[in-house]
């Protein structure tokens, strides 16, 4: 077992869960626009996590570590395989 880097785990899955976001919304119909627009399916969010700002990714971090936190809290550890 190999260790790991709690903060750079959080940020790999941060990036996962909103690029799930993104094409879950893009199969809704969804595209980037300047504010969110629920009538034109316009979300200024729709894009790639690397060109959000940081309090957007902040928001993607946050949901990321109540996840790992509920799964200790379970009494599941978290290891990186081989």
């Amino acid at each position: 077992m190999e260790s790991f880097n709690a903060n750079d785990l959080i940020e790999q899955l941060a990036e996962k869960v909103h690029d799930a976001w993104q094409h879950e919304r893009e199969a809704q119909g969804w595209t980037h626009g300047p504010a969110r627009n629920d009538v034109l399916k316009q979300h200024p969010s729709m894009r790639p996590y690397g060109e959000l700002s940081e309090s957007e990714k902040e928001l993607d971090r946050a949901s990321v570590r109540a996840t790992v936190e509920a799964i200790r809290a379970l009494g599941y550890e978290i290891v990186k395989g081989d």
